[in-house]
């Protein structure tokens, strides 16, 4: 599959764009917050549960976020937790994909996929700059699992930033896609907005308090995006697996390789 994406759509990751995505996170952390609070009580982890409808693709699966997620059942338990969850047209709910799940998708893609790797590449960096993304009002359409209460709460929209993919262009799609679905069972865009949802879940996650100026703004989502660069940069051939298992070593389990690499990675995997 001979499919080019021009690194020069990637944007350097300089002060102007740092404000930028600082901007975006900061309104998303206050949407997610806003929506899951306004669900009321009652709802708890693995026994009522609140699917919120985020995204429906070209090839009509549908992507929920699931309220609430693992961590409000932790020890240091967050009450904005939620997790992404995938719908085939078809009906059938796909299980959830653990970091494992990801890396392993990652590196059966990569062997004998150059255009999975740089879709992977463009798509991972777009989202550490909140590139290609598209506010999207969301609340209006929920569904309660198993089964609703009594008294199900109202609908509350919000407006949240999500990762378009369709930005890419079809044909690069067309050409990954088969190999998404016969890896992780949905689409090359199903997975990517799954993805990002993960990421907006770690920003809700990590920083429950929203944003200070005292705040460490590497917690949650760039942590996040910078280690699953890293991982796909190791598998790809473009980061030794030395580097990568250092910045475990250091990071207590994250990955977090400076802005400048996760540029310098993107470029090289798209030109792989």
């Amino acid at each position: 599959m001979d499919v080019c994406i021009n690194h020069s759509a990637l944007c350097e990751y300089d002060s102007n764009v740092r404000r930028y995505v600082h901007r975006i996170r900061f309104e998303n952390m206050g949407s997610f917050r806003r929506l899951v609070t306004s669900l009321g009580e009652g709802y708890r982890y693995d026994d009522l549960e609140r699917c919120i409808l985020v995204h429906t693709t070209r090839s009509g699966e549908s992507i929920y976020i699931r309220f609430p997620g693992r961590g409000t059942i932790q020890c240091t338990s967050n009450a904005l937790d939620f997790k992404p969850v995938v719908v085939k047209s078809d009906g059938v709910v796909l299980p959830d994909l653990s970091m494992s799940d990801i890396w392993m998708g990652f590196e059966n893609m990569v062997s004998g996929c150059d255009a999975c790797i740089r879709v992977l590449g463009h798509s991972l960096y777009n989202m550490f700059t909140f590139t290609d993304y598209k506010k999207r009002s969301i609340g209006e359409i929920m569904v309660d699992v198993p089964v609703p209460p009594e008294n199900p709460s109202p609908a509350v929209n919000v407006d949240v930033w999500i990762y378009s993919p369709e930005g890419l262009i079809n044909d690069v799609m067309d050409s990954v896609d088969d190999v998404s679905r016969k890896v992780l069972g949905m689409s090359m865009e199903a997975f990517l907005v799954y993805l990002d949802l993960m990421c907006q879940s770690d920003d809700c996650r990590y920083n429950i308090g929203g944003f200070s100026d005292s705040m460490d703004y590497r917690r949650g989502r760039p942590n996040a995006l910078k280690t699953h660069m890293a991982v796909l940069g190791t598998l790809a051939g473009v980061m030794p697996l030395g580097n990568l298992l250092h910045l475990f070593t250091v990071g207590r389990g994250v990955a977090r390789i400076s802005d400048t690499d996760m540029y310098d990675i993107a470029v090289n995997l798209m030109s792989l």
